[in-house]
């Protein structure tokens, strides 16, 4: 029978099961979980808040023409610009909505090893630190905690612990 030189076969070697995940990984999934279920809920709680602003509840708008027809009223009364709307809307509920699934993608799959993961989840985490930094430039100090908690995840993600990880 034909065994194989270890270097080249599959999978780990016979009767040596896969390293544990290592605490920093562990650590970095957790806060990514917590900040994109925050992300998510915050996205919601600003599409309620909203809404209830214009005027509308959930009963009563049976599909996206009535939502938007009432939007468009509510600005025609107040006066705003649609596309100003359009944009706060944007930065208002989509911002957080899109980072927080992301963020719940990226902590569901940084368990398993692939290179592909860690490089992933440091891009993401340097994008938002800069925006982050871009909050802090307008003075917004409540962006203090979410930088210092992006700048700890790439630390632990890009450490000796969570290098060997994944390579493996």
């Amino acid at each position: 029978m034909y065994t194989p030189h270890p270097q080249y076969a599959y999978g780990p070697p016979a009767g040596q099961d896969p390293p544990p995940i290592p605490g920093t990984v562990t650590v970095v999934r957790v806060l990514m979980f917590l900040g994109g279920c925050l992300g998510v809920l915050t996205a919601l709680a600003a599409a309620v808040l909203l809404g209830a602003v214009m005027g509308m509840s959930p009963g009563e708008v049976s599909d996206l023409s009535d939502a938007q027809r009432i939007a468009v009223e509510f600005m025609a009364d107040e006066g705003i610009d649609p596309e100003v709307m359009a944009a706060m809307i944007g930065l208002v509920i989509g911002v957080p909505g899109a980072t927080g699934l992301i963020s719940l993608f990226l902590a569901a799959v940084a368990g398993r090893r692939s290179r592909m993961w860690p490089v992933c989840i440091t891009v993401f985490q340097v994008l938002l630190a800069l925006g982050y930094l871009l909050n802090l430039l307008f003075l917004n100090l409540l962006a203090l905690v979410p930088l210092a908690l992006c700048i700890l995840k790439i630390c632990l993600i890009c450490g000796s612990q969570a290098r060997a990880y994944y390579a493996s």
